[in-house]
């Protein structure tokens, strides 16, 4: 949506000025898997959930001149990658409050920007999250997941499993059929679509709001901060 929260409050606000409906495009919410992860967690299949664990190992998303420099893209791999697992963890975790971040971020291809980066994040009601993201880590293929942990039992996908208490013992559970990772993706941008144009004819909230995603940038500043300060610092 933009380089940073005040660009972003810019844009939302001018939305509402001349009443304007503004999605923004947070697709892994839309991935058939994930859909299926907020559904089981809210019904409360593992409990209270209190800890979010999110990878995303890729190559950048553009090989443009203008994707390599910070003053035209406002950051690296945490704005290319990052702001979506950041995004899906709190929309998991139903949007606690964000208290304070601590990020290490690593230049390993260029010394402007952040190829791989790993931040914590501590939230009200004592959840945390864990967010690692990068364009540069040595591994094998691509890598996307996300694990929520909750107090009966955690919920992981790619692939999608369950893993909870029933009757005093842990069971795990998983779908008979598997998607690819590629069909996931696809279908997340078909969802989104769907529900971009549903929020356009009014069959429909908008579902990834400007707000939020200027929430998401808040956050990502402070992440910013706390790599240049070397410590944790509070999100305000």
């Amino acid at each position: 949506i933009a380089r940073n929260y005040h660009e972003a409050l810019s844009m939302v606000e001018t939305a509402k000025k001349e009443k304007r409906k503004l999605m923004v495009g947070m697709n892994l919410r839309y991935r058939p898997d994930t859909m299926l992860m907020k559904t089981m967690i809210d019904s409360g299949e593992i409990g209270d959930p209190f800890y979010a664990k999110a990878l995303w190992i890729r190559r950048q998303s553009s090989s443009e001149k203008w994707f390599s420099k910070r003053e035209e893209t406002g950051g690296g791999v945490i704005l290319d990658l990052g702001i979506h697992l950041l995004d899906l963890s709190l929309w998991l975790l139903n949007y606690p409050k964000v208290k304070t971040v601590q990020t290490q971020n690593y230049f390993h291809k260029t010394k402007n920007l952040e190829d791989t980066s790993v931040s914590f994040l501590r939230c009200q009601d004592s959840k945390i999250i864990n967010i690692e993201s990068s364009w540069s880590l040595p591994v094998f293929t691509d890598s996307f997941q996300l694990s929520v942990y909750g107090s009966k039992g955690s919920i992981t996908s790619s692939p999608l499993h369950i893993y909870k208490r029933v009757n005093e013992q842990f069971i795990d559970l998983r779908p008979s059929i598997t998607e690819t990772p590629s069909q996931l993706f696809k279908k997340s941008y078909l969802n989104e679509l769907k529900s971009f144009l549903g929020a356009v004819k009014g069959f429909n909230p908008v579902l990834s709001t400007g707000e939020e995603a200027a929430e998401r940038l808040k956050i990502i500043d402070s992440m910013y901060k706390s790599a240049k300060k070397n410590h944790e610092v509070r999100v305000n």
